[in-house]
């Protein structure tokens, strides 16, 4: 299954030392196996002109300016490399990584006049794929390595472009997984400072992962805040007294533009781009449902509701949190998607742990439905094209794609979009017992969701009334969060205490590699042991430890002091004083 190798066979060769020194040294994995394995040798001839500009037509057509990683689906003699010299050489951080196959393709290329030129460069990487079978577990670990943002995927000359388009995809899937822990780590003292903030509204707030099985067979209706949500509004005031109605992030704004109140509203990120997203909510009696995690401005919004925290979401400092307040440290499920990435995946959770069923999906458009990213009342109401999502595309979650819609017409989402409509689509199976409906009109839709219009669904589903108000009036009354204001600032002093523990820790850690030591002395050893004593290390430090941005031709030292000086860097944020 040599998918993307093209070269021709002769007889087999069992090698010895192979001549170019520089491969074993650079990539001793493959030389191992050049010595020891059993291959087909081969001869690479050089591509004719025609070649070569098909391989620059095939360059053109990437956004390389916004990427940091480009994978090329093939080796030969490395002629990738010379029309991506330049590209390397405006910023060092770039990396090109040669993903091949076949041992002969290393050994023939070792023995190619362009070898040493293209191994003499640091950010070339070679990487050969030792199991076909198990390819994409070596993707996960590739992801992982090369923590960076903004990657894509070049086929190798004369690959097969189906099945270049699949592997590339499925490369993009899990650099998009690596990426959101490289952004997150990125920000490491961000998450820590929307929680410790927002850690002050808990006394007055409900604790939702107590309201287990509130809604047995009471249906949900998820709300997102694609642009066919336009077209759903009215249905969904009509059935206010049956169904609970769910809405997350922007639909919160979209419901409140159009005057109509979900039951339950619910927000979770972490950055500033969800209280841009929030600004224009007005709630008037919904409970506003968060975790920890969420922008600490946004709860400066809705000062007059009630609110309901969700524990067991976060993570990190999250847990400590949990851990130290006596918080149910439970998730609302037990089904895990890594590919899960926004509020509506929340709300799904929710809705299961509610005893919801059946469970409608209403406004998860998943696309750029009429060239629009989101309903009347969302953040950005501009229409979009497919050139101009590419040429902004720094992030791989954002990389535009098309696809089939509901109705079998082409439509333009993004990759971050068929990730979740995926996992969306898993969670449904997962919880087979439940029915789910997605009455979006239009997106992508689901795997295994059957898609009905709206009104067919609420007139299936939607046919007894409750009272639905009052019930989580009751339960907000009823299970009010353990957590006093004195224990919130008891918290926040020995937060406090352990990060100056760690900063005086990481300052001396570093003075000792100031001074040369590579391999450890017995102060380091001690500096380090104290360090994983510490909460502060344990609940954040440690998560962002093999997180830190990596360039895998640094030397030793530079690889022991980045590393320390990130946690320098992250521990100096936490302890610094923070603008309201």
């Amino acid at each position: 299954m040599e998918v993307f190798s093209n070269h021709a066979k002769s007889r087999v060769f069992m090698p010895g030392l192979i001549e170019t020194a520089m491969l074993f040294e650079r990539f001793p994995k493959i030389g191992f196996y050049l010595n020891v394995g059993e291959f087909t040798s081969c001869e690479l001839t050089p591509l004719s002109s025609e070649k070569i500009e098909e391989m620059k037509k095939k360059l053109a057509s990437l956004t390389l300016q916004n990427k940091l990683l480009l994978y090329v689906l093939g080796l030969r003699r490395g002629e990738f490399y010379f029309l991506l010299k330049d590209w390397l050489a405006q910023d060092a951080k770039r990396v090109l990584l040669f993903w091949e196959e076949d041992l002969a393709v290393f050994d023939a290329f070792a023995r190619c006049p362009e070898a040493e030129e293209v191994l003499k460069c640091r950010q070339v990487h070679l990487h050969y794929v030792e199991n076909l079978e198990k390819w994409k577990d070596d993707v996960v670990r590739l992801a992982f390595q090369f923590r960076v943002v903004g990657v894509d995927v070049i086929g190798g000359v004369d690959a097969d472009p189906d099945r270049v388009e699949y592997c590339r995809l499925e490369i993009l899937r899990r650099h998009v997984v690596s990426e959101g822990f490289f952004v997150e780590t990125i920000n490491a003292a961000e998450c820590p400072r929307n929680i410790l903030r927002n850690l002050s509204h808990l006394p007055r707030a409900s604790h939702v992962n107590q309201w287990r099985g509130a809604f047995p067979n009471i249906p949900a209706i998820i709300c997102g805040a694609g642009p066919s949500l336009d077209h759903s509004l009215e249905e969904l005031r009509s059935v206010d007294k049956k169904a609970l109605i769910i809405a997350g992030g922007s639909a919160l704004s979209v419901f409140s533009q159009a005057n109509v109140e979900p039951h339950l509203a619910l927000a979770i990120d972490p950055n500033t781009l969800e209280y841009s997203c929030l600004q224009n909510m007005k709630l008037k009696q919904a409970p506003f449902i968060f975790v920890t995690r969420l922008n600490h401005k946004v709860l400066s919004l809705v000062a007059d509701l009630p609110l309901g925290c969700i524990t067991s979401q976060v993570g990190g400092i999250g847990n400590w949190i949990d851990r130290d307040l006596g918080l149910d440290q439970q998730p609302l499920t037990d089904f895990f998607g890594i590919e899960e990435q926004s509020v509506t995946s929340l709300a799904l959770h929710l809705a299961v742990f509610l005893g919801c069923d059946p469970i409608i999906l209403v406004g998860v458009d998943l696309a750029y439905t009429e060239g629009r990213l989101y309903a009347k009342g969302g953040l950005n109401e501009e229409k979009i094209d497919y050139e101009t999502l590419k040429e902004k595309a720094f992030q791989t979650r954002h990389q535009p794609l098309w696809r089939e819609d509901v109705y079998g017409n082409q439509t333009l989402t993004r990759l971050q979009w068929v990730m979740e409509s995926s996992a969306i689509a898993l969670f449904a199976k997962y919880y087979s017992d439940r029915r789910f409906i997605n009455a979006t009109a239009g997106g992508l839709g689901f795997d295994s969701i059957c898609h009905l219009p709206l009104k067919k669904a609420l007139k299936d589903s939607c046919q007894k009334e409750y009272d639905l108000r009052e019930r989580i009036a009751q339960l907000l009354d009823k299970h009010r969060l353990p957590v006093s204001k004195e224990m919130v600032k008891a918290f926040q002093e020995r937060f406090d205490q352990s990060v100056q523990r760690a900063l005086v820790l990481c300052r001396a850690y570093l003075k000792e590699i100031e001074k040369g030591n590579i391999i450890p002395t017995g102060k380091m050893v001690l500096y380090e042991y104290d360090l994983q004593e510490e909460p502060i290390y344990q609940f954040l430090l440690k998560e962002t430890e093999n997180c830190s941005e990596l360039r895998f031709y640094d030397s030793e030292k530079e690889r022991l002091a980045r590393k320390w000086k990130n946690f320098l860097e992250i521990l100096l944020d936490l302890s610094s004083p923070q603008e309201e």
